[in-house]
């Protein structure tokens, strides 16, 4: 995942072959590592998402899924 910060807005741009539990695990892992350094960041992660399941993707990233 490649970051770019600006001081307002974390953007990621993620790889396309991972999927299903490896993309969530390296979401985590990048999620983790992003809080760690700037722990009052917000985070926006936009994209096709549709091969995770939604409730797995909240349960394991904390994040709120705001568009159904």
């Amino acid at each position: 995942m490649n970051f770019y910060w600006n001081g307002l807005v974390w953007a990621a741009c993620l790889p396309r072959p991972l999927t299903g539990d490896s993309l969530l695990d390296y979401i985590e892992t990048c999620r983790d590592e992003m809080f760690c350094e700037f722990p009052s960041t917000s985070v926006v992660l936009a994209g096709d998402f549709n091969q995770l399941d939604d409730n797995s993707f909240v349960e394991r990233t904390g994040f709120a899924q705001l568009v159904q």
